[in-house]
């Protein structure tokens, strides 16, 4: 079973993934080149610029799995907290929260797997609790999970409120979450404007070469026409 777990801060996409990636990539990459430069072998050279941004992508796509990750554990510490405060133990408030994430997220999510392990670890091996936590957050690579497990370890430990420690990681996580909201919302205009001013270039020579060819063909036509469009 611990195979199947990911490590997220290392996380590579799959064969399917990438080849989605190098296909839209290098599509783009050839629509580009013929606009800019009406000149198929120039076309099919930009597509060799396709790995250099493989690993910008790379990097989304893990920002992007981790934050959803990050979301599936708050709603995963609220379902231990409801155990817990209703008289559960941790490994076995864990097992409820499987279950209720199965349901929410889909047994195929990350959240889900991460659950259906710690529950079914215990279970069958009677495995410590603090060590599938701290193995979790060393994979995640999330600064809010390693926090909780450091803090179910202590709580442990000394016979700390367990109940108390979900409640407050949780709010922490919501009023994390809902700051990132705000400053996504606010900042949405702004990144539609760069966007706009980004598509414009392309946009006004796609207009031309459609209109009016000959207003431009020395952009395409001389050097120092080639050396400006680059």
């Amino acid at each position: 079973m611990r195979k199947l777990l990911c490590d997220y801060r290392n996380w590579l996409p799959d064969k399917r993934q990438r080849l989605k990636y190098y296909g839209a990539a290098c599509s783009g990459l050839f629509v580009c080149g013929v606009l800019f430069y009406r000149d198929l072998a120039i076309a099919l050279l930009c597509m060799t610029a396709a790995p250099l941004g493989e690993k910008l992508w790379r990097r989304y796509l893990q920002k992007k799995r981790k934050e959803k990750l990050l979301e599936g554990f708050r709603d995963m510490l609220y379902t231990i907290s409801s155990a817990v405060a209703a008289g559960r133990q941790l490994p076995f408030a864990v097992e409820e929260a499987a279950a209720a994430l199965a349901s929410s997220w889909g047994e195929g999510s990350d959240i889900c797997k991460e659950a259906v392990h710690m529950a079914s670890v215990y279970r069958e091996a009677h495995g410590d609790p603090d060590g599938l936590w701290l193995d979790f957050a060393r994979r995640s690579g999330i600064v809010e999970i390693r926090r909780f497990a450091d803090s179910c370890r202590i709580c442990r430990r000394n016979g700390g409120n367990m109940e108390e420690v979900c409640f407050k990681t949780a709010s922490v996580l919501l009023e994390r979450l809902a700051f990132q909201d705000d400053i996504k919302a606010l900042s949405a205009e702004k990144r539609l404007e760069i966007l706009i001013l980004s598509a414009m270039p392309a946009g006004a020579l796609v207009l031309l070469n459609l209109t009016s060819y000959e207003y431009i063909q020395v952009l395409y036509t001389t050097a120092a026409g080639r050396l400006l469009m680059t």
